[in-house]
């Protein structure tokens, strides 16, 4: 069996960005933020600085559960595959927040596709 993140990690994810734009706390990052930060597997502290309080990146940073290494993992394959088509395949061109919720799913979907075909 392949490693990989949880389906609940990745959502756990997308709860934690809504609660932070829900907050007013999702500050605007730009696509290269989002990219850069991705590739360098720094995603999730970079959100939580960004955040504060307003999202708990701590399930996703801890280094005593792997789910945060698969999860990086996911958002960098999906993150490649995004790169450069985003208009094209998301519609999205301006907010990196939305680009970040975009490869989130788009992680879901490459991670989860035999198994959401199978229910």
């Amino acid at each position: 069996m392949i490693k990989g993140p949880n389906l609940s990690s990745l959502t756990y994810l997308l709860f934690q960005i809504a609660a932070a734009i829900d907050d007013g706390k999702a500050k605007e990052i730009s696509f290269e933020e989002v990219y850069s930060e991705i590739e360098a597997g720094t995603i999730f502290p970079y959100l939580q600085q960004q955040f504060g309080q307003s999202a708990d990146m701590s399930l996703l940073t801890t280094t005593r559960w792997d789910q945060g290494r698969f999860a990086v993992e996911a958002l960098q394959g999906a993150a490649s595959a995004l790169k450069g088509r985003e208009r094209r395949k998301t519609g999205i061109e301006k907010s990196g927040i939305a680009l970040l919720i975009a490869i989130t799913t788009e992680a879901i979907q490459e991670c989860f596709s035999e198994e959401l075909k199978n229910t």
